[in-house]
């Protein structure tokens, strides 16, 4: 008796394929999850850096006077939920799967004004006022 063979081709790449699944599916995971986490860190360093620099613009324009005025590039991360301005401080609130995190950048002016809240880059423009305080615009 003769065993008939016309499906082992097909089962033998069948089983090729469910190997070749096994590895890349895993990997693929990993390299997603480097890649969310890479882009996070990169999104939280960009946002420090442009409320320091925001910070140093508001003392640079007190130090110079009125009518001194900056424009800044503010970059604001995805998860963005809260900006604020408070009386010397900027404060973002990010918010990621692991919680809510608050960066904030304190100045020795008096600052009044306003932050977007959208992430993305925004222009901000500090600029002194007669009244002896920094106005903070977008």
């Amino acid at each position: 008796m003769f065993l008939k063979k016309y499906g082992q081709a097909s089962t033998e790449y069948m089983m090729i394929m469910v190997i070749a699944m096994l590895i890349l599916v895993p990997l693929v995971s990993i390299v997603y999850t480097q890649t969310e986490t890479s882009r996070r860190e990169l999104g939280d360093s960009a946002l420090r850096d442009s409320l320091s620099g925001l910070a140093d613009s508001a003392d640079m324009v007190q130090a110079q006077g009125y009518p001194a005025r900056i424009t800044r590039i503010l970059h604001l991360p995805q998860g963005t939920r809260y900006t604020n301005v408070t009386q010397n401080h900027f404060v973002v609130r990010v918010v990621t799967a692991e919680g809510p995190t608050d960066f904030s950048s304190k100045t020795s002016a008096n600052l009044q004004g306003d932050l977007p809240d959208s992430p993305g880059s925004h222009r901000v423009t500090v600029k002194m006022e007669e009244e002896g305080f920094v106005n903070v615009t977008h």
